[in-house]
């Protein structure tokens, strides 16, 4: 058995993971930065690309979806436990199974129910992002089918390592949700200059939400 691990150095830069769901290799590409293919995180699924490209965000015109079994997961070892994190997963259907209906399912993030992807138009995307203290090396997404019809899938996942200083008061034991994040009166996303954050959009509401074992 191969085992394949995110190591990090005391002196490394903060972790930074990047996953172009649907694609293999590594290149760099949007916002500038290095996108890891998922073959070594997942060993379930098939590959697509979208029919219709998302227009600002391109790593999201390819993606894995899961049409055998009730619970499907990606597994990213060696991140370290008690490493405070934004874990971001994101949806786009982009009709690529030209059904025109997108499925509904849940995303579970280390075991704990994350959210729901319910979403009438296939051709806008959705994110999960919480802030989330680790409780073991290993960090898992697993997506779980919850109507026989319905096939789950995913386009990218990304993890960014925080100071733990920041987010202080947060509970280690309730993760920060975002619940939405808004431009006013932009047409465009508004990028944080920082890369590490890549935040899209000026600024965000997080809620503590679900205990997170």
């Amino acid at each position: 058995m191969i085992m394949i691990a995110l190591i990090r150095f005391v002196d490394a830069q903060p972790l930074l993971l990047n996953v172009d769901c649907g694609t293999t290799g590594a290149a760099k590409g949007y916002l500038g930065l290095t996108w890891a293919g998922e073959e070594q995180y997942v060993r379930s699924g098939e590959s697509a690309r979208v029919r219709k490209d998302h227009p600002q965000i391109p790593v999201l015109n390819t993606l894995r979806y899961f049409p055998t079994g009730k619970k499907n997961c990606y597994t990213f070892p060696g991140v370290g436990q008690g490493i405070k994190i934004i874990a971001r997963a994101s949806f786009y259907n982009g009709n690529y199974d030209g059904l025109s209906s997108p499925p509904t399912f849940d995303v579970f993030l280390n075991g704990n129910f994350w959210g729901s992807f319910v979403r009438k138009d296939v051709y806008r995307n959705q994110l999960l992002e919480s802030i989330y203290i680790t409780k073991a090396d290993d960090i898992s997404v697993c997506l779980i089918r919850t109507y026989p019809t319905d096939i789950p899938f995913i386009n990218a996942f990304e993890i960014r390592e925080l100071d733990q200083s920041m987010y202080s008061s947060m509970d280690i034991h309730r993760p920060l949700h975002v619940s939405v994040r808004l431009a006013y009166a932009s047409p465009n996303f508004i990028r944080y200059n920082v890369a590490i954050l890549n935040y899209h959009c000026s600024f965000s509401f997080s809620i503590s939400l679900a205990s997170a074992t």
